[in-house]
C-alpha cells in the first residue's frame, strides 16, 4: 500500500489515471483523520499496475505518493487488552541502520505497554541468526520479533519457538512471494512494505524525470527475494514508458555487498562503464546507497540518480541535494505493527495482516521537508496505537 492520508485526492489521482491508461486500480476502503484508526479492520491496499502510461501520468501518481504520511493505516480493531509483563526478543541480523531503527520502533511500542525487551544481533551470517532464534528461545521469552532476517532460513527455529508456546512476528521478512500466508511460514504475523509497487512508483519516478527516454541498470540480491521483485516491477514500469526507455543491464549484488565487501562497488562501477549512456541506477534499499554513491564517484558519472526504498540515513544526504530517491514507511513505525501483532496472539486473537505500512517518496522536491534522518511520518503514529491499545 503507498498512499495514505486523503482517500478522496487517492480517488481523484486514480480516477483520472485510470481514465487516461489504468494506471491504478483502487479498491474501496475507509480513511481518517489522522489521529484514529482507519475503518477497516484491516489496512487496505492500494495496487498500481505496470501499464504503459504518458509521463504526464506517471509525474501525476508520484506527485500523490510523495505527500506526507498523514494519517494513520493501521486497523481498528482492538487486539483485546494488552497482557501485563511480557517479555520479548527482537533480533536483528546486523547493526545496520534499517534494521537498528525498525529494531528501536519495537522498543518503543513495547515499552508504551509495559514489557520488556532484549536485543539479539544476527551478526550478518545464516548461523548467527540461527543462533540468534535459538538463544531467544533458551531465555524463555514470551514473544519474538524478526527484523529483516531470512524467514524461510530459519523454519525449523520458528517451529522450535512455537512448539514452546513463544509466538514470532516478522518485519520486512524476506519471503519469496509478496502475498505469503504468514502462518505457512510458522508466522503469527508480519509487516513488510509493498514492495511490488514501491518498483512500480519508482520506475514510473524515472518516466516522469525524463520525459525523453532513459536508461536504467538495475540491482537485484538473491538472498532478498523481495527486493528483486522489486527491481522487477521497477524494470516493467520503466519499459511500459514506451520506447525510449531500457534496462540495459541487470548486476547481481550479494548480500556480501552491504557488509563492507569492495566487489559490490567494483561490479556497479564496471557496469557504469560500460554503459555510458545510463543515467538511472535502481540500488535495491537504503543499504545499497553507499555502494551506489562510491560507484558513482569511481565512474566520474555526477549526473546519475539512485532509486531504492527505505531511505533510512539518506533523507539528509537527499536534502543535502545528492540524487538519491528513496520510497517507503516510517520505519519506526514498523514496531508497533509487530508489538500489535502479538498482543493480538497472547489474546488468541486472529492476525489482522499482513501490515503493510503506506509509504511516502522522497526525492530533491520534498527531502528538505522531512524532518528525520530517514523517512518520518507526519502525525502522530505512537498515540494512535495507543488508543487503539487502551494504554
Amino acid at each position: 500500500m503507498v498512499r495514505r492520508g486523503s482517500w478522496s485526492r487517492a480517488k481523484r489521482l486514480t480516477a483520472g489515471l485510470l481514465a487516461a491508461a489504468g494506471v491504478l486500480a483502487l479498491p474501496a476502503c475507509g480513511s481518517s483523520d489522522g489521529g484514529g484508526a482507519s475503518t477497516t479492520a484491516a489496512p487496505a491496499a492500494q495496487t498500481i499496475a505496470a501499464e504503459s502510461q504518458p509521463a504526464g501520468d506517471a509525474a501525476a501518481l508520484v506527485a500523490d505518493v510523495r505527500q506526507p504520511l498523514d494519517a494513520f493505516d493501521g486497523p481498528s480493531a482492538s487486539p483485546g487488552p494488552v497482557p501485563p509483563d511480557k517479555k520479548i526478543a527482537v533480533i536483528y541480523p546486523l547493526p545496520a541502520p534499517l534494521p537498528l531503527r525498525a529494531t528501536a520502533g519495537v522498543e518503543e511500542a513495547a515499552k508504551a505497554v509495559g514489557w520488556s525487551v532484549t536485543k539479539i544481533d544476527g551478526r550478518g551470517t545464516p548461523e548467527g541468526y540461527v543462533n540468534a532464534v535459538e538463544k531467544a528461545i533458551s531465555q524463555k521469552v514470551d514473544g519474538i520479533v524478526l527484523v529483516a532476517m531470512p524467514v524461510p532460513l530459519l523454519q525449523a527455529q520458528i517451529e522450535k519457538a512455537s512448539a514452546a508456546g513463544i509466538p514470532t512476528t516478522a518485519i520486512l521478512p524476506s519471503l519469496p512471494e509478496e502475498e505469503a500466508d504468514p502462518s505457512d511460514y510458522g508466522l503469527v504475523d508480519v509487516v513488510d512494505s509493498n514492495h511490488s509497487e514501491q518498483g512500480t512508483v519508482l520506475g514510473n519516478w524515472v518516466v516522469a524525470d525524463a520525459p525523453q527516454g532513459a536508461k536504467a541498470i538495475r540491482l537485484v540480491s538473491p538472498e532478498f527475494p523481495d527486493l528483486t521483485r522489486e527491481s522487477d516491477e521497477f524494470a516493467k514500469a520503466l519499459e511500459a514508458g514506451g520506447d525510449g526507455y531500457e534496462v540495459v543491464d541487470v548486476v547481481e549484488s550479494p548480500v556480501t555487498d552491504i557488509l563492507g565487501g569492495p566487489q559490490g562497488v567494483q561490479r556497479l562501477t564496471a557496469a557504469l562503464r560500460k554503459h555510458p549512456d545510463v543515467t538511472h541506477v535502481f540500488m535495491l534499499s537504503e543499504s545499497w546507497s553507499q555502494i551506489f554513491l562510491q560507484a558513482k564517484k569511481t565512474s566520474g558519472r555526477d549526473d546519475l540518480v539512485g532509486l531504492g526504498s527505505d531511505g533510512d540515513v539518506t533523507v539528509p544526504l537527499v536534502a543535502d541535494g545528492e540524487e538519491l530517491v528513496m520510497i517507503g514507511p516510517d520505519t519506526l513505525s514498523y514496531g508497533w505493527y509487530a508489538v500489535d501483532s502479538l498482543i493480538r496472539a497472547f489474546n488468541d486473537e486472529p492476525a489482522v495482516g499482513p501490515y503493510r505500512p503506506d509509504s511516502q517518496l522522497v526525492d530533491t522536491t520534498n527531502a528538505q521537508d522531512v524532518d528525520g534522518e530517514g523517512i518520518t511520518a507526519a502525525y502522530d503514529f505512537r498515540s494512535a496505537w495507543k488508543q487503539l491499545w487502551g494504554v
